[in-house]
């Protein structure tokens, strides 16, 4: 599969479970900062419970795991700087 086959099934997914994890499907693709590094919201893993959100570090494309909490957080410590 090539990679923007992969990122459009990782939108799908996102946009198909995100309300399960307190989020909306407009969060998949925003950056949001854990005060040291930016982050983009590249998915979701129902595999793994406490950390189902996968970000990728903007310097490096790098993929993390986030919890939802610490996601909907620092999501909406940028909307308040906006």
């Amino acid at each position: 599969m090539a990679e923007g086959q992969d990122e459009d099934l990782d939108k799908e997914l996102f946009e198909l479970l995100c309300s399960r994890y307190g989020l909306k499907k407009e969060n998949y693709g925003e950056i949001f900062s854990d005060g040291e590094e930016r982050f983009r919201i590249a998915g979701l893993d129902t595999r793994r419970p406490k950390y189902p959100i996968s970000a990728k570090r903007i310097s490096d494309g790098r993929l993390f795991k986030f919890s939802p909490e610490q996601v909907r957080v620092l999501l909406q410590s940028i909307a308040k700087v906006r």
